[in-house]
């Protein structure tokens, strides 16, 4: 569960979870495609994109921690 992961990550440093913003999504109802990034304390860390928000937010949970395992 990257979504979990990364809030647990978080937690340990700070008390504020991270926050998942929808940027958009585009296509007709029954084939949407949505865009979210993850934020931790304004701090953009990864996009996802996905065919349902929670498969975005998923993405974007991987993005981040990536982004936040390689430093």
């Amino acid at each position: 569960n990257p979504k979990g992961e990364l809030q647990e990550l978080f937690q340990a440093e700070s008390e504020e979870a991270p926050t998942y913003e929808l940027l958009s999504s585009t296509g007709p109802d029954h084939d949407r495609e949505f865009e979210v990034v993850v934020k931790h304390l304004g701090q953009a860390l990864g996009q996802g994109k996905g065919s349902s928000k929670k498969a975005a937010e998923t993405e974007a949970a991987l993005a981040a921690l990536a982004k936040v395992q390689d430093s």
